[in-house]
């Protein structure tokens, strides 16, 4: 009889322990980890090339928005390339770029005509910022090779001035 009650105490002892532990256990193995928010950042290339004759008879001047998303504007004084990245961690953002030919004065005489050529490409992206996987992309670029009798140049060059303007956010890019 002594070893049938210390059998039932034991089991009595037993069971609520036993519940005890098995509710230490989660409810829902089955259910995933929850995923990471993705982050996004956005990023700008531009590259310009300008000829001689070009460079000759116009001041060259590329405005774009930096990290901040303040105007910053460089002058084109060489017909070496000319590029500019920049990477704005922080979205949205409104990115853009102008370029602006303004007639030398004085406009040189030296030459009948002047052969004015130009080239940009660029690019806009929304890109992951871990992995930097491209979200979105818009391409903008122009190529223009005018030969142009000297007293055409202002006209022409009022032509050629150039602007984009693009919105970066976490859905891709838009221009705007």
């Amino acid at each position: 009889m002594k070893n049938y009650l210390k059998m039932t105490l034991i089991a009595a002892m037993a069971i609520p322990m036993l519940f005890s532990l098995s509710s230490c256990t989660p409810e829902h193995k089955d259910e995933e980890p929850p995923k990471e928010e993705k982050t996004y950042k956005g990023s700008f290339e531009l590259t310009y090339i300008a000829s001689a004759d070009l460079l000759a008879v116009a001041d060259i001047k590329i405005s774009y928005n930096d990290e901040t998303g303040k105007l910053v504007t460089e002058a084109v004084t060489t017909t070496a390339k000319w590029t500019k990245k920049v990477v704005y961690k922080k979205l949205p953002v409104t990115v853009g770029f102008k370029i602006a030919y303004t007639v030398k004065n004085p406009l040189p005489t030296d030459k009948p005509s002047f052969d004015l050529e130009y080239l940009y490409e660029g690019s806009v992206y929304s890109l992951d910022a871990k992995t930097n996987e491209v979200i979105a992309l818009i391409h903008p670029n122009s190529h223009r090779m005018t030969p142009v009798k000297t007293e055409h140049v202002g006209a022409t060059l009022e032509t050629y001035n150039a602007t984009g303007s693009y919105l970066i956010d976490d859905k891709g890019v838009k221009e705007i």
